[in-house]
């Protein structure tokens, strides 16, 4: 069985068909890139599946349960994390109390007279999050920043952090949608090895939208094309740059 199974999905605006019949099957720990040109369908289907769009038709089955149309913090709960391509950390929060955020949907709901009252309980709960996420940072070698302000520091290492906080949460699915905006070279060639690094070390099953070819080309094994809505192929990094209808896509035919 399949992590996730995306079966004739699409998505209507009024009499705008954004995306029309999408498929996509993935296995946990696949890695797999979606690209098109602009306006081809993308961010809809981050949207249909994080629960942000409800589909018009089709069926989005994820770990033996579907959960189509969904809200986005029930597809969360399930374990599809979503980063979104503008960076939505807490800026005057430090390095550590990101990260702890995604920590808090795992921790037990504790009642407000624990809260309150700080019981052994609820204090035992809070120091083992906490230091859970110390050692995630200390791996991801950004111990050294966990108590600096996110908002002071550079911004590829705030998008570390992003997806550190997004990991503390253990999903099974990421969306990362765009994470090379904004980036150096410098930046964006540290973001490819920590991708990699994320995939291997949580066996993480990551689905990418990137608009750097070069990106998608070098760390993805399997990449669906989309075009106007509708998937036009899929398959290897080889195989796609070499598509005839892939290249028509992004290059246009000569009249």
């Amino acid at each position: 069985m399949s992590l996730l199974d995306v079966k004739d999905l699409s998505m209507r605006f009024g009499g705008l068909l954004a995306v029309s019949g999408f498929e996509l099957k993935m296995e946990a720990g696949d890695l797999v890139g979606l690209i098109g040109p602009n306006g081809s369908g993308k961010s809809t289907v981050f949207n249909m599946l994080s629960g942000f769009y409800k589909p018009t038709t089709g069926s989005i089955l994820f770990d033996g349960n579907d959960i189509t149309g969904l809200r986005p913090d029930q597809i969360a709960a399930r374990g599809i994390m979503r980063i979104f391509q503008n960076g939505r950390l807490f800026s005057n929060m430090t390095a550590l109390e990101n990260v702890l955020m995604g920590h808090h949907m795992r921790l037990r709901t504790s009642s407000p007279f624990a809260a309150v009252f700080h019981t052994p309980g609820y204090v035992r709960n809070e120091q083992g999050a906490i230091e859970e996420c110390e050692t995630m940072l200390q791996d991801l070698d950004l111990g050294n920043m966990k108590h600096e302000r996110v908002g002071e520091l550079p911004f590829g290492t705030q998008r570390k952090i992003e997806v550190a906080r997004t990991l503390a949460a253990r999903p099974k699915l990421l969306l990362l949608d765009e994470p090379m905006t904004g980036l150096s070279a410098e930046e964006m060639s540290d973001m490819i090895d920590y991708i990699i690094w994320v995939r291997e070390k949580f066996n993480m099953t990551i689905l990418l939208v990137e608009h750097t070819m070069a990106v998608i080309m070098s760390i993805c094994p399997r990449i669906a094309v989309l075009d106007h809505g509708v998937k036009i192929v899929e398959g290897t990094p080889s195989e796609v740059q070499n598509d005839a209808r892939v290249i028509e896509a992004y290059l246009g035919v000569e009249e």
